[in-house]
């Protein structure tokens, strides 16, 4: 699961980078290249109109403002539009003619001169709000309702694994306790192909209930994954020889096998099954 979960936010944010590049050469790269080639220049507003042009739908009035400009001595004309997005044009003459009142007659302004062609200029390098507004949301918003979809489905993916785990079982119902150490046994078992030793402690506690105490003998294992079991003895003899008998330690009891314990309550990632079935839990603490 989580291995698909990596894999979807490598997608998703592939996809982000694609969609954010489409987006950033078509809204915003072209305001760029002006600012970057076009020439500022002086210029001196000699005329202003809003044209009127057709859509196939409607009529749209785009400003346009002509300007005088000198260049090497030399007097050129042209016309000047808003920006290359032509974002002050509209469909309402008056907000157009609301735009052009900002241009007085004879006012000495600065134009953008296409060095390509004297007779054409723009008004404005600015990158509109509205284009950036277009290509935060279009790139970024998808990314981020799939990144909180993945947070949820993660949730609820990482509880359903800590309610069903057996060890979490462990350590919300196990007892913890005190315990003398009465016997080591280095337990020999078949597996089917060779032999292998389980360390396993005998122990006393005292077992408390409404009525009474008593002394409890029980049995425990290092945990539910027996992970210090090994095909070596040595091994299994070197973990017992951390015990001494008569000595007291920390053991959880089964609340439902009173001679049953465990010495520890922790997710061992030590054992490879440990690994497949809990591959979190060092990043999760339970009380």
């Amino acid at each position: 699961m989580f291995k698909q979960a990596i894999v979807y936010c490598i997608i998703s944010a592939l996809f982000t980078l694609m969609m954010f590049l489409l987006l950033y050469y078509a809204y915003i790269n072209p305001v760029l290249k002006i600012r970057e080639h076009y020439i500022p220049t002086e210029c001196t507003v000699v005329d202003k109109t809003a044209m009127k042009v057709g859509n196939g739908y409607q009529w749209k009035y785009i400003p346009i403002v002509s300007v005088t400009y000198v260049t090497d001595g030399q007097a050129y004309d042209a016309l000047c539009n808003d920006g290359y997005y032509l974002y002050k044009s509209s469909i309402k003459h008056s907000k157009v003619s609301s735009y052009l009142d900002g241009y007085d007659l004879g006012s000495n302004i600065t134009c953008l001169i296409d060095p390509d062609q004297s007779d054409h200029c723009v008004l404005s390098d600015s990158v509109p709000g509205q284009n950036i507004a277009i290509v935060v949301a279009c790139s970024g918003l998808p990314f981020l309702v799939f990144a909180i979809s993945m947070i949820v489905i993660a949730y609820l993916g990482i509880k359903k694994i800590f309610d069903k785990h057996p060890q979490l079982h462990i350590q919300k119902s196990f007892i913890q306790t005190q315990c003398n150490v009465t016997e080591k046994i280095d337990m020999k078992f078949g597996d089917g192909f060779s032999f292998k030793w389980t360390p396993i402690l005998g122990v006393n506690y005292v077992f408390n209930n409404s009525s009474n105490s008593t002394i409890t003998k029980a049995y425990c294992v290092d945990g539910y994954y027996s992970t210090k079991s090994s095909h070596s003895r040595s091994r299994v003899c070197s973990f017992l020889d951390g015990y001494k008998v008569g000595e007291i330690y920390k053991c959880y009891i089964d609340p439902n096998q009173s001679n049953l314990c465990f010495l520890s309550t922790l997710f061992l990632l030590t054992n490879s099954t440990a690994k497949k079935n809990f591959q979190i839990s060092l990043f999760v603490r339970y009380y």
